[in-house]
């Protein structure tokens, strides 16, 4: 079996998108997310979906630790995921 680049997911994922396959996108996401967790673009890009389908959760979540998070989102993530320590877990 051939292993996939960074590079190829996410044209998978751009295609996925086009097409309106949100599912297999946030699944091919999250595999990259896995992969690479201290990837801050990737962690960006898996927020922005959430925040296209109005996941205010989960757009925090993985917006966190960047620039693009609103309060809305980071709000929401912090109040979904009490106390702070299971926060950091989930981050």
């Amino acid at each position: 079996m051939l292993a996939m680049t960074r590079a190829d997911v996410l044209a998978r994922v751009e295609r996925d998108l086009n097409r309106g396959h949100l599912h297999p996108a946030m699944q091919r996401l999250a595999s990259l997310v896995a992969a690479h967790p201290d990837d801050l673009d990737l962690r960006a890009r898996r927020a922005a979906l959430y925040r296209q389908i109005g996941n205010l959760v989960e757009a925090g979540r993985w917006g966190y630790l960047t620039e693009e998070a609103t309060l809305a989102e980071i709000t929401a993530f912090e109040r979904a995921v009490q106390p702070a320590k299971q926060r950091l877990s989930a981050l």
